[in-house]
This record gives C-alpha cells, structure tokens and sequence, in this order.
C-alpha cells in the first residue's frame, strides 16, 4: 500500500441533510455532500490515491425531516441510500432508541449496504443476529489496499426493546474479534465507532484489543457521538478523529504508508465547515461546474419531502434568540425558558399539587432563534416526541434525588446518552457528565411535591431512587397529557408567541 490516503469523515448527523437556514455559513445540502464525493472519488482516481468515506452513526434524531414521521429516520436513511458512496458505516444510540426505527432499518436499510454497515455489538433481539450487515467487513480497492472495517456503538442502556447492544468488553471477547484478527494481508484497519473519543474511552480497549495482533497495521478509528471536533495521535500507526455534528464539518485524514515501518506519514487532519463555497473547493470545481446528476436527484428528494411534511409551516415568532448553551439563570436561556415557562403553561395542571419539573442537559437540541419559528425548527429543539410521567414524592427525597441526580450516582447510572448542545468549537460536555435543571421551587422537607420528568430522564431518576432507597417504592406514572415533548414546545409557541406586526411570520 504506496499510494496516498484521502478519508473524509462525517458522524452524528442527526438528520441535519437540508442544510442550516439560521447558519447561513453552512449552506451546503446532501445534494451538495453527493456531488463533493462523486468529485473527490473522481480526483483521487485520476491521481492514483485512495479514497474513502466513513460515517460513525446517529444519522437520525434531530430534525423534522427525520422525526416527523412516525419511523424517525424514514426519509433519512433514504436520502443516506441514494448517496451511495459511503466505504463503511455504523450505528448509533439514537439510530437504535426506538423498536420501529430498527425494524425500518432492517427491512429497509441494512441489506442495501452488502457488507459496509457494520455493527459488532449490537444484535436483533429475536435472533441474536447483527443488526447490521456483520461485525466486520473487508474489501480491496481497485489499486489493491485491503482494508479490514470493524463497527461499535459504546455501551449504551437505552436500546430499543429489540435490540440488545453487547458491552464493548464482551463483544471484543467473541469469536468474530479473533476471526477478524486472522484475517490475512490487511493493509489497513478501520473501526468505525459511536463511541466518545476522549478519556477515558472504550476506544482503548478497542485499539488494544488490535494491536495485540496487528503491531503496526495502520488503524484509523473514527469516532463520534460527543458532537465535538477531535484528534489524538496513538501511535505512528493509529489515530482517532471526530467531526462534529449536525453536517456542520466534514473531517478530511490524509497520509501515506511506509512500506518499511507501516508508519503514516505525512498524516495531516482537518475538519471543513460545510459552506457551498467550502465544497466547490475542495472538489476543485467552480459553482457552475459543481453539481452531478446525482447531487440534483439528492436535493429535489430532500425538497419534496420537505414540503410534504410541511416543515416550513410558521408555528410563531420568537421575540428573541434563547440558547440552550447560556446559564439557566439568563433570561435568554433556553433552559430557563423550558424549566420556567414552557413546562408550567403547557404542561402543570391544578389536579397535582405543587408541580416540580426536571429534563437533562441533553434535552434541549438547538437555539431557538428569533423571528419567525416554523415546524422545523420546533424540530431542531426537541425531536424525541417523549411523553411525561410522573412520581410522588416528599421534600427530604425530592432533595435527595435532585443531589443524586447531579452526582456520581446519577452520572454513573445515565448512560443513554443525549449530549448536550453545543457549537462548533466548543470543548464539549462538563466533567463528570450530564447535569439536571429544574424549577427553582424551593424545596421544603414536608411537603409532597408531583415531580415532572420526560420519560428518558425519569429511567435515570428511578436508577437513582433504587441506589438511594432500596428498600421502597417510588412508582412513575404516566402524566394525563396530551402533549409529547415535541407538542410541548409547539403549543407553547403557538400561544405564547404568535406573529403580529412587531414580529410577523
């Protein structure tokens, strides 16, 4: 393997294929993404290098194209499948949440990629087969690199109830692992992985596990789910990238093998926000010249589907932008309006006494910007269509909990996995892992409080509740609303703030 490496990366898309109309600097669609690799295939074959592209999962959960249909993700992954070029793909926490979505993607998804998706550790629960098309797979270019893919999802608690996700630790232990390792002439080695790249992470293991056999093969390990841009070399051999979220960059490797060391060399990395501008420079082509057949077949699908969901539609008109990343106590957080005033107006009712609400740092997926807010962007906010439910309980536990919540035991037990939102550049989630908001209610030892809680969260408060109280009950029961998470906002909006002359629509 002489000739030089070209990979681009792309992970936790979270449907995010139309593009950010509120970002203008990140205008490029799908259309634009299916037409960059069909240029940057073409110009590495022309110079005799490789190319590849690897995607690390959630390629759902985050937009009104992916969620407004009852299978989130149905036109996601069908947008994914008509762009075609992808070398190796996984899956991610949100792409296996929900029992209908895994089902979709079995009959719909999963067959059309003949060995590139690639899920070691997670399984179909009524067969014990891989959701994916393995747990590896292997292919020669047409200049000969023999690349060996390997595919994992970190070790997630919340899967869909048919759907088992295998420990990190024990899928290494199976025999595929070692049937993979003995498989001969690998050139190079691939994981792509739905798994955290900093420290502490499984990705260590993972790269232990490898090296145990493969001394010196080059492995690149492309990551994702932390929503953060991020690089570490491991060795002269090995290194781990991730690219962001959302579609907002794309991560590009580039580097060489020596046929003596099977170092990399010449090993640069860099992440490219998706301007349109960005793209046609890349591909090396003017605007005129940029579009493919196959570019302009992505958008008009991406279009049509938009305009069927009516995602466009106005809901309202916010009076100012509110960002999820501001301190709870800020007027303009997002946060603050969710605990403060969306949960109490739409949700509080006078039929439970003394209503106290929380939701994880993760909930909240997007800014709520100024001016006019259409469907789509209730979408961006909060997709996950969660209903409510609720548990009784007395002061002294209520603080209790909150403590727990917030703390080790809360940390050590909320390993669902919503990541917190965050822009481009941004270092990422706290130490220590998420954090809880909740009313600022103040908490009295006797008095018995309804406490609110999105049914992902209240998983984690039971977990808490069990460490603290072992030996009592402290029931969730479903909240008599009619309104989801998603509605919540919607209605909220809607009422809250409608368009009028100051703020039209």
């Amino acid at each position: 393997m002489l000739e030089p490496i070209n990979i681009a990366h792309i992970t936790d898309l979270h449907g995010w294929v139309f593009g950010h109309p509120h970002q203008p600097e990140l205008n490029a669609d799908f259309g634009d993404f299916a037409s960059l690799l069909e240029w940057l295939q073409a110009n590495a074959a022309a110079r005799k290098e490789e190319f590849f592209l690897f995607d690390s999962g959630d390629l759902i959960e985050g937009t009104g194209l992916s969620d407004a249909t009852d299978i989130h993700g149905q036109y996601i992954y069908e947008v994914v499948k008509q762009v075609k070029r992808y070398s190796a793909l996984t899956l991610g926490n949100h792409d296996v949440g929900h029992a209908n979505v895994v089902e979709y993607m079995h009959s719909n998804f999963v067959n059309y990629w003949q060995g590139k998706l690639v899920t070691a550790n997670i399984l179909l629960k009524s067969t014990r087969q891989y959701l994916g098309n393995g747990p590896y797979y292997t292919f020669t270019t047409a200049l000969g690199t023999k690349v060996l893919v390997l595919g994992y999802l970190y070790n997630f608690t919340q899967e869909a109830n048919n759907t088992i996700v295998v420990p990190v630790a024990e899928s290494l232990a199976s025999p595929y692992f070692a049937a993979a390792m003995a498989i001969p002439d690998v050139d190079m080695i691939v994981v792509t992985a739905h798994i955290d790249p900093t420290p502490p992470t499984l990705l260590r293991p993972i790269y232990n596990a490898i090296r145990k056999v493969h001394k010196k093969t080059p492995l690149c390990l492309m990551s994702g789910h932390r929503h953060i841009t991020y690089w570490e070399k491991y060795d002269d051999s090995a290194f781990t990238i991730e690219s962001g979220k959302y579609f907002e960059v794309l991560g590009n490797v580039r580097f060489t093998v020596n046929p003596k060391t099977q170092a990399m060399e010449g090993l640069t990395h860099r992440w490219i926000p998706t301007s349109k501008e960005n793209l046609y420079k890349w591909a090396e082509k003017k605007a005129e010249d940029f579009m493919t057949p196959l570019g302009t077949q992505v958008r008009k699908f991406i279009d049509t589907a938009i305009a069927k969901l009516q995602l466009n539609d106005s809901v309202g008109c916010s009076p100012l932008t509110f960002d999820p990343n501001l301190p709870i106590n800020q007027t303009a957080s997002l946060y603050n309006l969710y605990v403060d005033q969306i949960a109490p107006k739409t949700l509080f009712s006078s039929s439970f006494p003394n209503m106290f609400f929380i939701t994880n740092d993760g909930t909240l997926r997007y800014d709520l910007y100024k001016g006019r807010v259409v469907m789509n962007d209730i979408y961006t906010i909060l997709p996950f269509k969660d209903p409510y439910y609720y548990y009784t309980l007395n002061g002294t536990v209520l603080a209790a909990s909150l403590k727990g919540l917030n703390s080790g035991i809360g940390n050590s037990l909320d390993t669902h996995g919503r990541v917190p939102y965050m822009r481009m550049g941004e270092k990422g989630l706290k130490e220590g892992g998420s954090a809880y908001f909740y009313s600022t209610t103040q908490v009295q030892p006797n008095t018995t409080y309804t406490v609110l809680l999105a049914a992902y969260d209240s998983t984690v408060l039971t977990r808490v509740l069990r460490v603290l109280y072992p030996r009592a009950t402290f029931p969730a029961t479903p909240y008599p609303t009619a309104y989801t998470s998603t509605t919540a906002l919607k209605a909220y909006v809607s009422e809250y703030m409608p368009c009028s002359s100051t703020c039209p629509c």
